[in-house]
C-alpha cells in the first residue's frame, strides 16, 4: 500500500537539484503551510509571556497530575507550539518527543495524538534544513493518520501539502508536484472548491511551477489568482492571506518580464500590510521582505529602459 501515489509520467522530466541547506520560497514567494488547526489563515504568532504562562500551566499540571498522565502530555505539546511559533526549535522538538512517550504509554504509538506531534516535528525538522528527517516524521504521521481517519481527510491532505514543500526545497519537483497535486485534489472533495483550505494549496502550486520554471510559468500564474480570489471571497481584501497572494502574483509577472504589471500587484499587497502590520513581527517581516523585493524589480526595470535606450 503506497501512502502517496504517485504521478504518471510526464511529458518533461522535471529538473531535480536536491539541496541540503534550506532555501527560502525563492523571488520572496509566500508558501502557505498546513497546520494542524482547522484553516489556513494567518494567526498572530504568541509573545513570550504566552510561552511563560504555557509554563506556569504545564508546572501545575505536573503537581496535579504527575509527569506521566495525559492531561499534562497535552499541555507540554502546547508549550511545544509556542517554542515551535517562536521559532525555539531546539525546545519545541524535546518536548514533542516526551509527550510522544506519555501519549504512546496511555493510548498506543498509533494514536492521532501521537500523529499530530510527528507532523509538527516534522514541521520544525523543515524548518532547520534537516529534510530526510523531515519527511521520516512526516510519512509516520501519514500512516497513522490514513489508519485511523481513511486516506481522503483533510489531515491527510494537510500532511501531503508540507512534504510537497519540503520535496519543493529539497529540490525534488517531481515528489514535490506529486504531494502538492494529491494534497489539493484531497481539499477539493473534502472541503469544497471555494474553502481556504483550497486556496492554499492553488498557492502552493503556483510557487512549484514558478520556481520550475519553463512552461509552467504561466500555469502558476493562473494558481495565485485562483487563491486570490477565494481568499478575497471569504477575507475580503484587506487581510494578509490577500496581501501575500497579491506579492506572489507580482512575482510571478516580474518573471514574466512584465514589470509593470507585477510592480503594481506587489504595491497593492504592500498596501494593505502596511495597513495592518503595524506591532506584529511576522507581517512587518513579511513587508520589509516584500519591500526588498519590490525595490530590486524597480531597479531591474531602470535597466532595461537603459538598454532599450542603448540600442
Amino acid at each position: 500500500f503506497a501512502l502517496t501515489p504517485q504521478s504518471p509520467s510526464r511529458a518533461h522530466a522535471l529538473p531535480q537539484n536536491r539541496r541540503t541547506t534550506p532555501q527560502h520560497t525563492q523571488n520572496n514567494m509566500v508558501f502557505e503551510r498546513s497546520g494542524s488547526t482547522p484553516h489556513m489563515v494567518y494567526q498572530k504568532p504568541p509573545d513570550s509571556k504566552d510561552v511563560l504562562r504555557r509554563r506556569a500551566s504545564l508546572t501545575a499540571m505536573a503537581t496535579a497530575v504527575g509527569h506521566d498522565h495525559k492531561d499534562f502530555a497535552k499541555e507540554l505539546i502546547g508549550v511545544a507550539d509556542h517554542c515551535r511559533q517562536l521559532g525555539k526549535l531546539d525546545q519545541a522538538v524535546p518536548k514533542y518527543e516526551d509527550a510522544i512517550k506519555i501519549i504512546s504509554k496511555s493510548s498506543g504509538a498509533d494514536c492521532l495524538e501521537v500523529a499530530n506531534c510527528l507532523h509538527k516535528i516534522a514541521i520544525a525538522l523543515h524548518h532547520v534544513g534537516d529534510f530526510d528527517r523531515a519527511l521520516n516524521k512526516y510519512k509516520q504521521a501519514l500512516d497513522i493518520t490514513i489508519c485511523k481517519l481513511g486516506y481522503e481527510h483533510k489531515e491527510v491532505a494537510r500532511i501531503l501539502n508540507n512534504m510537497g514543500e519540503t520535496y519543493r526545497q529539497d529540490g525534488r519537483y517531481e515528489e514535490a508536484l506529486d504531494q502538492l497535486e494529491e494534497a489539493l485534489r484531497i481539499k477539493k472533495k473534502v472541503s469544497g472548491p471555494d474553502s481556504l483550505d483550497v486556496a492554499s494549496s492553488l498557492n502552493n502550486l503556483g510557487i512549484l511551477y514558478q520556481e520550475i520554471g519553463g512552461d509552467l510559468l504561466e500555469k502558476g500564474l493562473e494558481k495565485f489568482e485562483e487563491s486570490l480570489q477565494i481568499k478575497i471571497k471569504i477575507h475580503g481584501r484587506e487581510d494578509p492571506n490577500v496581501a501575500k497572494s497579491m506579492i506572489n502574483i507580482g512575482q510571478a509577472h516580474l518573471d514574466f518580464g512584465d514589470h509593470n504589471e507585477g510592480m503594481c500587484k506587489m504595491r497593492e499587497g504592500l498596501a494593505i500590510l502596511e495597513e495592518i502590520a503595524a506591532g506584529d513581527q511576522t507581517l512587518e517581516e513579511l513587508l520589509a521582505t516584500a519591500t526588498k523585493g519590490l525595490e530590486r524589480a524597480k531597479k531591474l526595470e531602470s535597466k532595461s529602459r537603459g538598454l532599450a535606450l542603448i540600442l
